[in-house]
C-alpha cells in the first residue's frame, strides 16, 4: 500500500521539505477480519485519531505506547538550523554558478553502484548514512516490526517500487549481504564483493542515536513500519 504511493510522496518530500529527516507520518489502516479471521484493508487514513478518552482503557492500553514507541523510533536529534540553511545556501549557489558541477559528477550515486556495493569489513561509522540510520532505527523499534526490507528476503517487493531508487537499493543489498553472512558462518562460507563507498557525516538534521522515552508497562500488539521508503521519503515511515 505504501509502495504504491511512494512516487507521489517522493515527488512532494523532494518539493517541500528542505531535508529527509525533519518529517515524519503516521497511518491508520482500518482492517475487517472475515470469518476466517482473514484481514482486508478497508481505507488508510493520513490523520488517525491519537486521543484518548479517560474512560478508554484500550486507547490507553494500544495508543500511548505506539505514540511512545514512535518517538523512540523518530529518534528525535537537536541541530543548528542556522548551519543548515548557510549550508543549504552555498551549495544552492555552488550549483547555479558552477563551482559545484565537479563535486556533483564525483558524488553521483547509480542504482548499479548499488547493487554490487559490499560491506564486510567496513567500521559501523564508514558504513553509509542511510544504512547507519537505517540500523539505529532498527534498534530502537520498540514493539514496532520492519515489514521492508523484510528480514529473510530484504529485496523482496523491491521490483514493485515505480523506479529503483539508490537509498532503497543501497539498504536492501546491506541486509542481503547481512543475512548472507549469517548463514555463511553456518555453513562455513565467506561473503565477498566489491567494498560500499561511506557517507560523511553533515550537520544537518539525522535520525541517530538517542535516549528512549519510556512507554507504559502496559501489553500492545507489535506495530508495523517501512524503513525502505526513507530511499527517497526520508523519515515518511509508515506505521499501522
Amino acid at each position: 500500500t505504501i509502495i504504491a504511493v511512494e512516487p507521489k510522496i517522493n515527488t512532494l518530500v523532494k518539493m517541500v521539505v528542505p531535508h529527509r529527516n525533519v518529517c515524519f507520518e503516521v497511518f491508520g489502516f482500518d482492517l475487517m477480519l472475515d470469518t476466517n479471521l482473514r484481514a482486508w484493508l478497508i481505507e488508510v487514513n493520513t490523520g488517525p485519531s491519537l486521543g484518548a478518552q479517560a474512560s478508554a482503557h484500550i486507547d490507553r492500553k494500544v495508543k500511548f505506547p505506539m505514540v511512545a514507541d514512535m518517538l523512540n523510533l523518530i529518534g528525535l536529534t537537536p541541530y543548528d538550523r542556522e548551519v543548515f540553511e548557510r549550508e543549504e545556501e552555498a551549495k544552492r549557489h555552488a550549483r547555479l554558478t558552477g563551482l559545484g558541477e565537479q563535486e556533483s559528477r564525483v558524488r553521483h550515486r547509480d542504482v548499479r553502484d548499488a547493487q554490487d556495493a559490499v560491506f564486510r569489513g567496513l567500521a559501523p561509522e564508514e558504513l553509509p548514512e542511510i544504512v547507519r540510520e537505517a540500523e539505529a532505527e532498527l534498534g530502537r523499534k520498540g514493539r514496532f516490526h520492519r515489514v521492508f526490507p523484510v528480514p529473510e528476503d530484504p529485496s523482496r517487493f523491491l521490483d514493485l517500487f515505480d523506479a529503483p531508487r539508490y537509498n532503497t537499493t543501497l539498504i536492501c543489498r546491506y541486509y542481503e549481504e547481512k543475512l548472507a553472512a549469517g548463514l555463511g558462518r553456518a555453513h562455513g562460507r565467506p561473503v565477498s564483493g566489491r567494498r560500499a563507498t561511506s557517507a560523511s557525516p553533515s550537520a544537518s538534521p539525522a535520525s541517530r542515536g538517542t535516549a528512549p522515552l519510556r512507554s507504559p508497562p502496559l501489553s500492545a500488539p507489535p506495530y508495523h513500519a517501512t524503513n525502505g521508503i526513507k530511499s527517497g521519503l526520508g523519515s515518511q515511515a509508515g506505521k499501522s
